[in-house]
Formats: C-alpha cells, sequence, structure tokens
C-alpha cells in the first residue's frame, strides 16, 4: 500500500506562514486551521492581515439573513466580535493590517448600514499593541468615516494609507509617528492646512507622501526635511510651498486653482511632473533637474516654463496648443546642452509653421539629444497633414 507522504506540512513555520498562508484571503486562511492539528494554530503567526472587500462582503451576508429576525445592533456586534477576536487570537507581532470598508452589496442598503455601523476602533488598537508597521484604511460610500482614533497609538507605523477618512482633529497627546516612512491619503475630510502641517511636524523621518482629493488645502506649505517624493492631486490648493531640502521627485497633478508655487532649497530635485495647472504662471528654476513632464493648457506660457532648466536629460511634453502660443515666448538663447530624450504630443487639428518651429528650437539647442517621438493627441487625424511640413522638418534633423 501506497504511503502519501505531506511534504507541505513538513515545511518550516515561517515558509508557510509568510509565503504561503499570507497570500490567501483572509477567511481561507483561517479555514485552514481545520487540516490538521499541525495547521491548527499557523495562521495566528501570519503578518499581514487583511480585512478585504470581499471578507465583510460574505459577513454582511449571514448577518443580513440574521437580521431579518434580529436587530440590526446585533449584527454590528456580530462583525465586530469576529474581526476583534482575530486580531486578539493573533500571536505574533503584526507588519500589516488593511480594512476595506466599502460596501459591493448592490442594492442590499441594510447591509451598507450595518457596516457603516462597524467599529474598528478596538481592532486597531490590538494591532497598536502588536507594534503593527503598516496601517491602510479604505472607505469608498456616499460620506466619509471617523478616522479610529486608536490609529495615533500605532507609534511604530512605517506606512499609513487613508481614503475615505475624516480628520477632525488630532490628539493632544499624540506623540508622532516617529518611524513614519510613507503616508497616502486621499479623499481625507477636515484636513486642513494647519493640520496637515500639524501631522507632518510629528513625522521627522517621512520620505514618501501621497495628497489627493483632499479639499479642506487651500494655502499648502509642506515641511518636511527628509521627503524624497511628493504627489499632489487637489484641486482646492491656490499657493504651494515645499521646504524639502532632501526632495527628488515631485508630480503635480489636478491642481486646477494652483497660482502659485515655491520650492525652498531643493538640490536634489530631478524629475518633475506637473500636469493640468493652467492657472500656473511659473515654475521654479532647478539646476538640479533632469526630466520634466509638463501636461499644460492655453494659459501657460510654454516657452518661459522650459527655459529655466538649463540641465534637462529628458523632456515629455503632453497636450500643448501650439497655436495658441505667443509669438517669441520662447528665449532666445535658451540651450539644453545636456537633453538627450524628447517625447512631444501636441493638441492640434494640423501641424504646420508653429509646429516645426517648436521643433526647430529643440533642435537647434540641444546638441547631444538623440531621440525624439512626436505624438498626436487627437485620435484618428493626420500627424503630417501640412503639405510642407516633412520637407521642412526632415531639413533640421
Amino acid at each position: 500500500m501506497e504511503i502519501k507522504i505531506d511534504r507541505l506540512s513538513d515545511l518550516p513555520d515561517n515558509l508557510l506562514c509568510c509565503n504561503i498562508l499570507s497570500r490567501l484571503p483572509l477567511k481561507d486562511a483561517i479555514r485552514t486551521s481545520l487540516l490538521s492539528h499541525r495547521w491548527k494554530s499557523l495562521w495566528r503567526n501570519i503578518p499581514h492581515i487583511d480585512f478585504s472587500q470581499s471578507f465583510f462582503d460574505s459577513l454582511i451576508r449571514l448577518t443580513c439573513r440574521l437580521a431579518e429576525t434580529a436587530e440590526m445592533k446585533s449584527s454590528v456586534k456580530y462583525i465586530e466580535n469576529v474581526i476583534n477576536n482575530i486580531l486578539s487570537l493573533h500571536s505574533t507581532s503584526l507588519e500589516s493590517v488593511r480594512f476595506d470598508l466599502s460596501f459591493q452589496g448592490g442594492q442590499n442598503r441594510l447591509g451598507g448600514k450595518i457596516l457603516n455601523n462597524v467599529s474598528i476602533e478596538q481592532c486597531i488598537k490590538g494591532a497598536a499593541v502588536k507594534g503593527v508597521k503598516r496601517v491602510s484604511l479604505y472607505y469608498r460610500g456616499m460620506c466619509r468615516r471617523q478616522v479610529p482614533s486608536s490609529l495615533f497609538a500605532c507609534e511604530l507605523l512605517r506606512v499609513l494609507e487613508m481614503e475615505g477618512f475624516w480628520i477632525t482633529e488630532i490628539p493632544s497627546d499624540f506623540r508622532g509617528f516617529l518611524f513614519l516612512k510613507a503616508c497616502s491619503l486621499l479623499d481625507v475630510g477636515d484636513l486642513t492646512d494647519a493640520r496637515l502641517q500639524q501631522l507632518l511636524a510629528l513625522c521627522p523621518h517621512l520620505e514618501k507622501l501621497v495628497i489627493k482629493r483632499c479639499a479642506g488645502l487651500f494655502n499648502l506649505r509642506i515641511c518636511a526635511p527628509n521627503l524624497s517624493y511628493l504627489n499632489l492631486g487637489t484641486s482646492s490648493i491656490e499657493n504651494f510651498t515645499a521646504d524639502c531640502p532632501q526632495l527628488v521627485e515631485l508630480k503635480i497633478k489636478d491642481c486646477f486653482m494652483l497660482c502659485k508655487f515655491e520650492l525652498n532649497s531643493s538640490p536634489f530635485l530631478q524629475e518633475m511632473e506637473p500636469s493640468d495647472i493652467s492657472s500656473l504662471k511659473e515654475i521654479p528654476a532647478l539646476k538640479s533637474l533632469k526630466k520634466l513632464s509638463l501636461r499644460i493648457g492655453l494659459d501657460t506660457p510654454f516657452g518661459v516654463l522650459i527655459s529655466t532648466f538649463s540641465d534637462l536629460e529628458e523632456l515629455k511634453i503632453k497636450d500643448i496648443l501650439i497655436q495658441d502660443m505667443v509669438a517669441g515666448e520662447v528665449v532666445s538663447d535658451t540651450a539644453f546642452p545636456k537633453l538627450k530624450k524628447v517625447d512631444v504630443r501636441i493638441s492640434s487639428d494640423i501641424w504646420g509653421q508653429k509646429e516645426v518651429g517648436l521643433l526647430d528650437f529643440l533642435l537647434s539647442n540641444a546638441p547631444k539629444l538623440n531621440s525624439m517621438a512626436l505624438r498626436h493627441a487627437p485620435v484618428g487625424t493626420t500627424l503630417f497633414t501640412d503639405p510642407e511640413f516633412m520637407s521642412q522638418f526632415m531639413s533640421q534633423i
């Protein structure tokens, strides 16, 4: 009789927990405890716990059936007990915990109401006790949720991701996220200029920051001594000042109201991508900048913008309306001695004399240029529609 060997169970605990169980949906990882005595407690050592949409949806389906004969409070309490018990049974330190409280139950309004009333306060507190290093909170619904106050007790936090929550206040006894390296704030309500500055001041080692759709920001000032990556995407911002001496990469998108932009001492900045900034009239000149990606509209003085970056190595230009450029706006003595790569996408129905003038300018002032890509933004139109374009362009190469 052939004896079957269970080679999977012979693998070391660390490999089973970190490489196998942690990749399974949480519900399935817990179910492995029924396989055998060997697997009974393995799931308690997984480093990452993900309370995903599917996890909550399965609980909602069960509690909605129960709610037909019980009060909604009972269903809410049941879900809270489940997630709190999972955290309490977890036996080791926790690398990350993720909550996605976005209910996807279609027309099931009762399920949405149940999940909206579920508190994760105690669960986050339990994660803080276990030294959690990464917390991700997501809520995509009709309104925002209040951020759990216990979040500010996660003193060992390295990464914070938040979407669809309110930050009405920062606790007075909050000592800071002293180990935080990366922070992403998406659609965060009540995040005023002052409150964000207060939070950043308590994150001295922050290196990566993403702020998008946070409508409470108007006069944004970011002071972060170790910040190397910054991504802004908030339409309400009118003035932006950055005191980030270690900044290397900066992205600005959908900041339609931005009028003033200042960078104070950013000697290491190498890549910048300002997009949809039609209100902005000037970008600070940066000698260290190596890569610039522009997506600008009618009111942006294109020539003045690019003429302030003489050390560029790569230039990408999106959706330029050349026919609206003011004659002579390109600074005549501008040179790009290090420019090697150019990618141009022009939103013109016809490529003509002004388009040739732009290409002539780039070709004449970039002696090391070895790559140029020309793209036409409107779909279904022909790039070279002007009969004289090809001959004029080829004569410049």
